[in-house]
């Protein structure tokens, strides 16, 4: 198939943000110090299990710390743009053309839910630390319960009473998370639909 160039700069792109990404430094150590290379891909899948769970940590940390600077945020947004990427690259972008087994598709299904959660986590610190003042939360409530509440309603599009944004980077951050909430589900609706293949595959069983 012929593509114009725009495809090819796009498909180079993601590629590239694919090997810098930091989750992939997790499967090189895994990769280093597998000796049974019959393990490798178990030990691939529970590096990025330990990835996973440490980039849940450590936004739980700061935000209960309210810890918040320039460094931290760029990295909760790289955070962010990564998780992002990452289910983008393996789940549309680059596809298999081979059928997953039943483990693989659950696998898949598990970290494409453990990763909208955690995009939901991330932005309700941004609301509720470091873009505090973006928002107007109600008085006499639990500015980070309301944030939590405000990150999950607004990736659902659903109305959040008592945490409205104030300004144009209170607006922006809102928009973004319902951008990124809605290629989340477009992963998971493009998984979902039964393609002429599944639909040979379940014939012919």
């Amino acid at each position: 198939m012929n593509n114009g160039f725009i495809f090819y700069l796009v498909n180079a792109l993601s590629k590239v943000l694919r090997k810098i990404a930091l989750v992939e430094l997790f499967k090189v150590i895994a990769e280093k110090l597998t000796v049974n290379q019959l393990k490798l891909n178990e030990n691939k899948n529970t590096s990025i299990d330990i990835y996973i769970i440490l980039k849940w940590i450590l936004i739980l940390c700061i935000w209960i710390n309210s810890n918040s600077n320039f460094y931290l945020n760029i990295l909760v947004f790289y955070l962010i743009f990564e998780n992002l990427h990452t289910y983008f690259h393996i789940h549309l972008w680059d596809t298999l053309n081979t059928p997953l087994d039943i483990d693989r598709q659950r696998n898949r299904f598990i970290k494409l839910l453990s990763a909208t959660a955690f995009s939901n986590l991330c932005f309700g610190y941004l609301y509720a630390i470091p873009f505090q003042d973006c928002f107007n939360f109600s008085k006499g409530f639990n500015i980070n319960y309301d944030a939590l509440y405000y990150s999950i309603a607004n990736s659902l599009t659903a109305t959040a009473e008592g945490v409205k944004p104030k300004n144009t980077m209170g607006n922006f951050l809102s928009v973004m998370q319902v951008s990124i909430t809605f290629l989340f589900v477009a992963v998971i609706l493009n998984k979902s639909i039964p393609t002429n293949d599944n639909q040979q595959n379940e014939n012919s069983q």
